[in-house]
């Protein structure tokens, strides 16, 4: 398999891992008709599609141990069910974030989840560190509270309209005005949910922030598929990763469309209703996540000597959210009709860099 050997190519795959983090989204917001969970089937196998081709080529390329060689001859049987269960993990974790997103928007749903799983995954780490400097974690923690509380603030100057109702025709027999006449039909059409209903925007907020419990988790669970000798190799790790993500989808996300978050129930056979364009969107999603994935490992399995600086690596591994804000405001226009909200996002936005800055350099 082929591996990084030097810093410049550490940082390229660096950026190349954050801003896949933060695009892969803008996929599911081109495709405003289609809802979250039907997009969702499409992203996920878009991940298994990237991580099997990621695999056949590059990691099978060089002199080092093949991928396949790696799952079916070092790897231990452990290592593989962590990292599946890892990618189970981590696919939880986007579906409650673009439940969030479905409901507050991306640059409210994105930042919560992110300071979340930050919060937890530093949390994880520090049980293993021994040059902590807690004077940097602490106030890292504080801001990382900040951010989830300008979230929710935001959210509350702020409503969402229920997705588009789902609309029903029935037949109604109407009585012939003549004694006895016959009986004449007529249509009516009836909607499952009223237009013009809105539900809390903070709700999606709360999903968010859900989802980043699961995220923070997944780094800290995934490192363990990853020990020497018996560990699975950057290029095997995201194949296994992205086949539990995408088998999970079947499990996770038929539950969000029969209990969805907000709107009526999604019936499956609409995924099939959908065009081209959905479904390609989808699968882009997909593809381009996962290759922001690999860029990520790929990056953190070059030497120490050569590899960026550690608080580097946590800005452009944990940057995502910024992007996303930046995009959600500018791009989508999202809160363009609470500039107050529109504020407090942006505050949010640099307090969460200052956040990771300092988290980064707390030496976990």
């Amino acid at each position: 398999m082929i591996v990084p050997s030097s810093y410049e190519m550490a940082l390229l795959l660096g950026l190349l891992a954050l801003l896949c983090g933060a695009f892969w989204v803008s996929t599911y917001k081109i495709g405003t008709t289609w809802r979250y969970e039907l997009y969702y089937f499409d992203f996920a196998f878009g991940t298994i599609i990237a991580g099997l081709i990621a695999g056949l080529t590059f990691g099978s390329m060089g002199t080092d141990l093949s991928f396949w060689d790696n799952i079916s001859l070092t790897a231990g049987k452990r290592a593989i069910v962590i990292a599946f269960a890892a990618g189970c993990l981590l696919n939880l974790a986007n579906l409650l974030m673009l439940a969030g997103a479905s409901i507050s928007g991306v640059s409210l749903a994105f930042p919560a989840t992110f300071a979340v799983a930050l919060l937890v995954e530093s949390v994880w780490a520090l049980v293993d560190s021994r040059n902590t400097n807690f004077v940097f974690l602490g106030i890292g923690w504080a801001l990382l509270g900040v951010v989830i509380l300008l979230c929710l603030s935001a959210a509350k100057r702020v409503s969402a309209p229920v997705e588009e109702a789902e609309i029903v025709t029935k037949a109604e027999a109407v009585p012939s005005a003549q004694a006895g006449g016959p009986q004449f039909y007529r249509r009516r059409r009836e909607e499952k949910a009223t237009k013009g209903d809105r539900v809390a925007t903070w709700r999606g907020v709360m999903f968010a922030a859900i989802g980043g419990l699961f995220m923070g988790f997944v780094p800290g669970v995934g490192q363990m598929a990853r020990v020497a000798d018996i560990g699975l190799g950057p290029y095997s790790f995201v194949f296994i990763f992205t086949l539990g993500m995408f088998l999970s989808t079947f499990v996770f996300n038929l539950y969000f469309m029969n209990l969805p978050v907000q709107g009526p129930a999604v019936q499956f056979f609409r995924y099939f209703q959908g065009g081209w364009k959905e479904h390609f969107l989808g699968i882009l999603g997909g593809i381009v996540f996962a290759v922001g994935s690999l860029a990520a490992l790929l990056m953190g399995s070059v030497a120490a000597a050569d590899s960026p600086s550690v608080m580097a690596q946590y800005l452009l591994t944990h940057g995502a959210p910024l992007l996303v804000v930046g995009l959600g405001l500018l791009i989508w226009k999202e809160l363009s009709t609470a500039p107050a909200a529109r504020g407090m996002v942006g505050i949010a936005a640099a307090v969460y860099l200052a956040a990771v800055a300092l988290v980064g350099s707390a030496g976990i």
